[in-house]
């Protein structure tokens, strides 16, 4: 019920988006264009289809937009104003391919990119000022849910939190049922009663949405709840307690009649992003492999004739997709140890050029023909030394998720400063769940942000790059 009112109002506030976009367009052509004295009938139809054309880029922004409705009823205004950054970007991108591709002349180019600030300023507007105004008048007067919450909990103030913030979706939060009877507020919500005195307090305040804190509190007569409730006209939540009994975040998704439970999201699970995803990594890796990598290859090789005769790449086992193993390729950046002198990959057995090579990055470069091979993605968890692998899953037991995806030439943790020898519990664990985070997050946005800030730090590498 909450959920459909909220995305009820996501869907008028993003149709009035529309109108507004439209109406500033017409607007500003009116004072910047259609008063010129050259203005046709045909260069209005143009005007007619980059209208059009601004409509869709909202529409792509926001079918990609991973959660519409978050924060929406709320004031958290740094929120909203990266939202219509956001949605000009994509308007903007859109508009300028369109340019491109039909190398249009007639529409002034000037108007086109003068109109993103008033796009841009008019977005900003409408989600901070509209969003609040317009649930109340939605969701006023019969449309008010009085509720109740039963049972407790170190959920229950966060849950009230939450309900006086769903205040503007018309849901009016009067009080709690416990046991507690020397908490008599909790968050300026008054204790009521226990809940043997559910059915009571729904007809003596006029309830209309009842919210089961769990099911522990309520576990003996939670059979005849929901006959009594609808007996009454009133709504029943459960807020699920299984997530703290697991002691693991969850997520729930149908299937066939058949509700799941399952500990994660996993955006990569879905072919469609896999292959979006291995396309992007084909064609990267492609012309990394074909323009960069053989006047590398060849600038190692005479550093190594210089430093450190050997062989040019280092190639090691390390453990990929599903605990795959496979040859990663990387340039030498080390001194060769005889059989008998023990392998330590220490700064002392680096070679100046090495020390270079690694310090930016560039030793990694033959890794995109792992890329190019299917055994490696551009964006993705670094592999571990095999040898590492069950040493850090001694640390955090939620280390081999990372073997859900393929491992990455970068990732996630490396641009948000996890890189280098991990020495403490705290760098394994840091750097894990940075890897899990970008498991359960993955999106083609956040490869680009990867990507772009890799960039930045191969020419601005950070004092843990080894």
């Amino acid at each position: 019920m909450v959920v459909q009112r909220a995305q009820g109002l996501f869907r008028i506030l993003f149709l009035g988006q529309l109108v507004l976009a439209s109406s500033t367009f017409w607007l500003w052509a009116y004072l910047t264009v259609f008063t010129r004295a050259d203005f046709s009938d045909e260069l209005f139809s143009n005007y007619v289809t980059y209208c059009a054309i601004i409509w869709l880029g909202l529409t792509i922004e926001v079918s990609m937009r991973k959660n519409k409705i978050h924060h929406m009823v709320t004031p958290h205004l740094v929120e909203k104003e990266r939202l219509s950054r956001r949605q000009t970007f994509f308007v903007g991108i859109v508009l300028l391919l369109f340019v491109v591709a039909t190398k249009d002349k007639s529409i002034s180019r000037v108007f086109l990119f003068s109109y993103l600030p008033i796009l841009y300023l008019t977005l900003i507007c409408t989600h901070y000022f509209v969003p609040l105004p317009l649930s109340r008048i939605i969701f006023g007067g019969l449309r008010t849910e009085n509720a109740i919450l039963v049972g407790s909990g170190f959920r229950l103030p966060s849950i009230i939190r939450w309900l006086k913030e769903k205040k503007s979706l018309g849901i009016k939060c009067l009080g709690w049922l416990g046991n507690e009877d020397k908490l008599q507020f909790i968050e300026g919500i008054p204790l009521l009663g226990t809940p043997d005195d559910l059915e009571q307090v729904i007809q003596k305040m006029n309830i209309n949405m009842v919210l089961l804190m769990g099911t522990s509190s309520y576990e003996d007569r939670l059979p005849s709840l929901p006959a009594m409730c609808e007996k009454h006209g009133a709504r029943l939540l459960i807020v699920s307690d299984l997530a703290d009994k697991l002691r693991h975040p969850l997520v729930y998704f149908d299937d066939g009649g058949h509700h799941f439970i399952g500990l994660r999201e996993e955006p990569l699970e879905n072919p469609w992003n896999r292959l979006c995803k291995r396309f992007f990594d084909f064609f990267f890796s492609f012309f990394v492999t074909v323009t960069v990598l053989p006047w590398m290859c060849a600038i190692v090789w005479l550093l190594h004739r210089w430093q450190s005769p050997g062989p040019l790449f280092f190639i090691q086992t390390r453990a990929g997709l599903q605990n795959y193993q496979f040859p990663m390729i990387k340039f030498r950046t080390m001194h060769i140890v005889d059989a008998e002198e023990p392998f330590s990959a220490s700064k002392s057995r680096l070679f100046p050029a090495g020390a270079i090579l690694r310090r930016f990055s560039l030793d990694e470069l033959p890794q995109f023909w792992n890329v190019l091979r299917g055994d490696m993605s551009v964006v993705g968890p670094r592999p571990h030394h095999i040898e590492d692998n069950e040493e850090f899953a001694q640390v955090l037991h939620s280390y081999h998720v990372r073997n859900f995806v393929k491992p990455g030439v970068t990732g996630l943790a490396q641009v948000r400063g996890f890189r280098g020898l991990a020495r403490k519990r705290e760098d394994v664990i840091s750097r894990v769940e940075t890897d899990i985070f970008y498991i359960e997050n993955w999106s083609f946005t956040l490869d680009v942000m990867i990507i772009s800030k890799t960039v930045w730090q191969m020419v601005r590498p950070p004092k843990t790059a080894f």
